[in-house]
C-alpha cells in the first residue's frame, strides 16, 4: 500500500529537481567557472592605495646575540638530528643483515637435515635380533 504512493512521490521529485537543474542559467563569461577569487588590475589603472599597499617583512639581524644563539642551537640541533638518523639507519641495517644471516643459517640447516633424514652417522645401530630359538614348545596343541 505505502509503495504504491512512494514510487510516484520519488519519480515527482526526481523530474522537479531534474527541471531545477536544467534551468541553471549560463554564465555570461564562458570561461568563468565561479572560482574567481583574485582579478588582476591591468597596467597603468587608477587603483585605491589600500589594494597596492605592500608588507615590508622585517630582516633578520644577526649582530643580536638572542638571534645569534638561536641560529647556532638551530644548525646544533638540525646535527644532532641528522646524526641520530644515520645512527638510526645504521642500526636497522645491521639488524636487517643479522636477521638475513640467521635465515640462511636456518635454511642451510634445514636443508642438511632433508638431505640427511633417516642417515645421520650420530645414530646408533639397531639391537641384533636374538637367534631363532625355534617353535615354542606348545603343549596345549597335538
Amino acid at each position: 500500500m505505502k509503495s504504491r504512493l512512494f514510487i510516484p512521490a520519488a519519480i515527482t521529485l526526481m523530474g522537479i529537481s531534474g527541471l531545477a537543474w536544467a534551468d541553471k542559467p549560463e554564465p555570461a563569461n564562458p570561461d568563468d567557472d565561479g572560482e574567481v577569487t583574485i582579478s588582476l588590475m591591468p597596467a597603468g589603472a587608477d587603483v585605491p592605495d589600500v589594494v597596492t599597499n605592500r608588507i615590508a617583512l622585517p630582516t633578520l639581524d644577526l649582530s643580536n646575540e638572542v638571534a645569534n644563539d638561536k641560529v647556532k642551537r638551530a644548525k646544533a640541533a638540525l646535527e644532532h638530528a641528522e646524526q641520530k638518523r644515520t645512527e638510526g639507519r645504521d642500526h636497522g641495517w645491521s639488524h636487517a643483515n643479522a636477521a638475513r644471516e640467521q635465515a640462511q643459517d636456518m635454511a642451510d640447516d634445514a636443508k642438511a637435515n632433508r638431505e640427511n633424514r633417516g642417515r645421520s652417522e650420530d645414530r646408533p645401530d639397531p639391537p641384533n635380533r636374538p637367534e631363532d630359538p625355534g617353535r615354542p614348545d606348545n603343549p596345549g596343541r597335538p
